[in-house]
């Protein structure tokens, strides 16, 4: 759900406090992914903004380190003025060394289609990156424009699926997608993997996983769109997709077998039988 912006993050606004950047945004390819990092300092206070992307268009997961907000507290957060503030239901604890915050995932700015060129639009009008709780406690990191930031970030991404094999500016033009064609007896494997663990009972919600398949059909990579899942649950996830998904390949404009990606979203929603007294 949107939400104003507090009053007392409008005044740390108008008065021009908050937490300043100390360097250039850091871009950085991962293993999966790109990450665009800033570290904001006021006094003695340190916050560090890091937002993962696996690909444009898709959630951006933030992780906010060093504030005074945990992942327990209830919040909204997001970019303004270009942006929204939205709550954030799901929220993981994060950490870097020694150090904790939260992290969650959402779209950058407005909601809508996340194009590229939206999201430079929006980026070069943003100003700061707000979270906000309950108690009226808010958190103000001056970012300045960020739509340079955020085509870097892309650009980061695209790199990374060319050389993967995936061509961006043509897929818009296949003829098809590739899929896989045998999601029921995937998900059955993924049901018997997680029902042999008593605690499976917290298996629940959704992983979304982008495979790259090449034009062989077979698939070369799995990774995950954001990181918001138990982690036992992530890691079966893929190695179950990657030994028994079987896929119907992409074909290019001309109808030529090709390396593509799917997204594949599978919701766990895990029973498990009460013990004779009750008891799970």
């Amino acid at each position: 759900m949107e939400q104003p912006l507090s009053a007392e993050a409008q005044a740390v606004i108008d008065s021009g406090g908050g937490l300043n950047p100390t360097r250039e945004w850091r871009i950085t390819p991962r293993e999966s992914g790109c990450t665009a990092s800033q570290i904001f300092a006021s006094g003695e206070q340190r916050v560090t903004l890091v937002m993962r992307r696996l690909q444009p268009f898709q959630d951006v997961q933030f992780a906010v380190i060093g504030s005074a907000f945990s992942h327990e507290d209830a919040m909204a957060a997001g970019f303004v003025p270009a942006g929204t503030l939205l709550d954030i239901p799901q929220r993981n604890p994060a950490s870097i060394g020694a150090r904790e915050g939260f992290a969650f995932a959402r779209q950058p700015f407005r909601e809508g289609p996340a194009m590229a060129e939206v999201e430079s639009h929006w980026g070069s009008r943003t100003r700061h990156f707000v979270v906000q709780g309950e108690d009226n406690a808010s958190l103000v990191l001056n970012t300045g424009p960020i739509g340079d930031v955020f085509d870097q970030f892309n650009d980061c991404t695209l790199q990374q699926l060319r050389e993967y094999g995936v061509d961006w500016a043509a897929r818009g033009r296949f003829q098809r997608h590739p899929s896989i064609t045998n999601i029921r007896e995937v998900t059955r494997d993924l049901g018997r993997r997680f029902g042999r663990e008593r605690d499976s009972i917290f298996a629940r919600g959704p992983v979304t996983v982008r495979m790259i398949v090449d034009g062989n059909g077979n698939a070369t990579r799995c990774d995950l769109v954001t990181q918001m899942a138990r982690r036992d649950i992530e890691a079966v996830t893929c190695d179950v997709l990657m030994e028994d998904a079987e896929f119907e390949v992409a074909l290019d404009a001309e109808g030529n077998p090709v390396t593509d990606f799917l997204v594949q979203q599978i919701v766990f929603i895990a029973v498990v039988p009460p013990n004779a007294d009750g008891s799970l």
